[in-house]
């Protein structure tokens, strides 16, 4: 192989791994960027769920033992003398039904409310404006005025309960309002390329008086007599309730509220998190998080970049050589590179005269 040959083999091998290291840094970058099917998981303990129904087969509940409150007609005139003075359902307003194994098949687009507000307290359940489909409980119709009451020794051991809709777990302070969060977390996992399971990438605190809901965005072309576009805070973006599982689970006999948990798992999902006294702060992992939860990308990201700097070095730096020698530059290493012609005589001639100096 020739000096030519080498030299353009060379040349050759360092533009390959340029090319190769940039194409690499590329890559990185674009994975980084791009939207993966993930997963958000909360879990708190709250005094209060607000719920829309949408897989009704999954909202199917049993509770052991409870009281159905079915609102009067009018006011009965006095307190029967069986009733204890401190009743969740005032008798003469309510019409108090004992039930056990209570079963509540909730319809779709149903909305419901829970509250527990201490330790002591009951579990209460209300249903929030009338369905199309009617709620049968204990064999008649509940609504919005009736109350399904779980004493507290009763919620104990009773099965969690579970919700398959639009949840909202918590409200924000105010006067009279009772279903506050208490405190929680919250964790977003991602399925991120030749990950065998989804990978935790970004987790955080929920705060006292939080209200958190998962939604899902979507992009907003144009208003029409349906869907009005977003605010400019927004851009040009809107959010609307997402698909969420959870269920609601009793604690300890001394803790206040219930337990929670809240799980949703969509490709373009965000956590809502209205907060009192702030604007509405909206949870979505970004590059940042992905590049993070990532130690083999940052650390291949790394040697990539390295690799790219070297090559640069080697394949530029022949050319700048070679500007360098064309603005006329001299050094002794260049001078040593040129050939040395030795003067040979012939016979009969004279040695040649020394170069002159």
């Amino acid at each position: 192989m020739t000096d030519g040959s080498r030299i353009w083999l060379s040349r050759a091998l360092r533009l390959g791994l340029l090319a190769f290291a940039a194409a690499g840094l590329i890559g990185s970058v674009l994975y980084l960027l791009k939207d993966n099917p993930r997963s958000f998981v909360v879990q708190a303990e709250a005094r209060g769920v607000t719920a829309r129904i949408d897989h009704p087969a999954m909202s199917q509940w049993l509770l052991d033992r409870a009281q159905v409150c079915f609102r009067r007609e009018r006011r009965a005139p006095a307190i029967p003398a069986d009733q204890a003075p401190d009743a969740v359902c005032d008798a003469r307003l309510f019409e108090v039904v004992a039930a056990e194994n209570l079963e509540i098949f909730w319809p779709e687009k149903a909305e419901i409310r829970l509250n527990r507000a201490g330790p002591a307290s009951p579990l209460l359940i209300t249903l929030l404006g009338a369905p199309e489909q009617a709620v049968e409980v204990a064999g008649r119709p509940l609504t919005s005025a009736d109350l399904v009451v779980v004493e507290s020794a009763d919620w104990l051991g009773n099965s969690p309960l579970t919700i398959a809709g639009h949840i909202v777990v918590g409200s924000r302070p105010g006067p009279g309002e009772t279903g506050n969060l208490l405190g929680g977390s919250y964790a977003v996992s991602e399925r991120l390329p030749l990950a065998p399971a989804a990978t935790p990438i970004m987790s955080g605190q929920l705060l006292s008086g939080d209200a958190v809901e998962i939604l899902l965005r979507k992009d907003c072309a144009a208003a029409t007599g349906e869907q009005a576009c977003p605010d400019g805070g927004r851009g040009a973006r809107h959010y609307q309730p997402s698909q969420s599982f959870g269920f609601v689970e009793p604690r300890g006999a001394d803790d206040a509220g219930f337990g929670v948990t809240l799980y949703a798992e969509t490709s373009d999902a965000s956590l809502s998190i209205d907060r009192f006294g702030a604007s509405e702060i909206i949870v979505t992992p970004n590059w940042v998080h992905r590049a993070l939860a990532n130690p083999v990308l940052l650390g291949g990201s790394a040697i990539l970049a390295i690799l790219s700097g070297l090559s640069s070095l080697n394949f530029l730096a022949p050319l700048g050589l070679w500007a360098w020698r064309v603005r006329g530059g001299k050094t002794e290493a260049v001078a040593e590179e040129q050939p040395v012609v030795a003067a040979i005589s012939r016979p009969g001639e004279p040695d040649a005269a020394p170069p002159a100096s």
